[in-house]
């Protein structure tokens, strides 16, 4: 197969691959320009929503007990629409139980759906398919609790995506990421990235790789890619620069992935995708963008009940102040909505990627696929699973 060891290298290392990159070849891409533009944007939210929910006795929400999903709701129950609640996790996970409350308290039908390994290894292929290869294994759920769900493809399923405009998503740091404006964005933002795109393997594993992959994610190789990354993200300082790349690079790749596999089950209605709601939502000033205080004020505005509820991390209702060091006090969700430390060991999903660990040895030896399926980290095992699946399908 003739690979893109950039995009896989990216895969690997951060999740997602940049540009227009695929695994197998790569294409230039020139990022749409979002210009700035004024307004109310929880209005707007709302009039994004009338405009495309063509089914409202079909909406389903998929559901979380955080920011983007209650602000949906806010602005659905608004409009009127009742949508059922779509979260995905076993009893005791934060979104689960804060989403049958919400069910409970507001009457609103509640869909819950658990995975399990088997969902991951009978699926995988299709997963794969519809995005190239470029989601990584412990990102699939987007596809599966939808299909557990059994929507109607009439449905309308409205998501939270770039929910993330309005915060800050790689630096939510309050008064720490406010410092920052008074600093050069340049030697941040390379500080940033050689923090955030690290290799996921070991020194002893090394040698499992195949050269072009070793080249790639070590020295020059990794050089190169925070040269990238660093050219990715541009702005007037440190907090903007990372506010173009999430937006040009994680949302067109990661989130736009997670699109994808939602749009095989229903019409999806993301209205924070929008270029009205990002343009408007690049205007607002960051003291509305940390710890979601724009999101606290626009549920308020639309449906005040919902800030009841606990804010996940504090176990603090929603309409709390998040205060001035917000991000030192999250602690835990309860259960995770998916177990993968123990579903990725499972025989049935280890035997899915061993069958073909053959098909990526041009990546890495056959050797170091079984000892990573044995005792590897979930994200190493991810990429790997689905780059394998991918390979053995012909890399189509």
């Amino acid at each position: 197969m003739d690979w893109n060891y950039t995009a896989v290298g990216d895969l690997l290392t951060f999740d997602h691959t940049l540009d227009d990159d695929t695994l197998t070849e790569s294409r230039p891409y020139s990022a749409p320009i979002i210009e700035e533009a004024r307004g109310d944007l929880a209005a707007l939210t709302v009039s994004i929503l009338k405009e495309n929910i063509t089914n409202p006795g079909g909406t389903v929400l998929s559901a979380s007990g955080g920011f983007d999903s209650r602000l949906l709701l806010a602005a659905l129950l608004h409009l009127g629409i009742r949508p059922r609640l779509l979260v995905c996790g076993p009893r005791g996970n934060f979104d689960r139980d804060v989403v049958e409350e919400m069910g409970k308290r507001l009457s609103l039908e509640v869909i819950a759906v658990e995975l399990n390994a088997q969902d991951y290894v009978d699926h995988a292929e299709r997963i794969v398919e519809v995005t190239g290869g470029t989601k990584a294994a412990r990102h699939w759920h987007t596809y599966l609790y939808p299909l557990k769900a059994g929507l109607d493809t009439n449905s309308n399923i409205v998501v939270g995506a770039n929910g993330e405009s309005m915060r800050s998503y790689y630096f939510d740091r309050g008064l720490l990421a406010h410092a920052t404006t008074a600093l050069p964005s340049q030697p941040l933002l390379r500080k940033f990235w050689k923090a955030k795109a690290k290799n996921p393997f070991r020194p002893d594993q090394w040698q499992g790789l195949s050269e072009p992959v070793r080249e790639n994610l070590y020295g020059q190789g990794s050089r190169r890619r925070i040269d990238r990354l660093v050219a990715a993200s541009r702005g007037r300082d440190f907090l903007s620069s990372l506010d173009h790349f999430y937006y040009h690079q994680r949302v067109r790749n990661f989130i736009g992935n997670g699109l994808k596999l939602y749009r095989q089950f229903g019409e999806v209605v993301a209205p924070m995708t929008d270029r009205r709601w990002v343009a408007v939502a690049q205007s607002m000033p960051r003291t509305q963008k940390l710890g979601s205080r724009w999101h606290r004020h626009a549920i308020k505005s639309l449906c005040p009940e919902l800030l009841s509820f606990p804010e996940q991390g504090t176990g603090r209702p929603m309409a709390v102040d998040p205060g001035r060091l917000y991000w030192m006090k999250k602690s835990g969700g309860g259960l995770p909505y998916a177990d993968y430390a123990n579903w990725f060991r499972s025989p049935a999903f280890t035997d899915m990627v061993m069958d073909r660990r053959d098909s990526i040895r041009e990546l890495m030896s056959p050797d170091l696929v079984e000892s990573l399926m044995k005792s590897g980290s979930i994200r190493q095992i991810a990429p790997i699973a689905s780059l394998a699946v991918f390979a053995s399908l012909g890399g189509s």
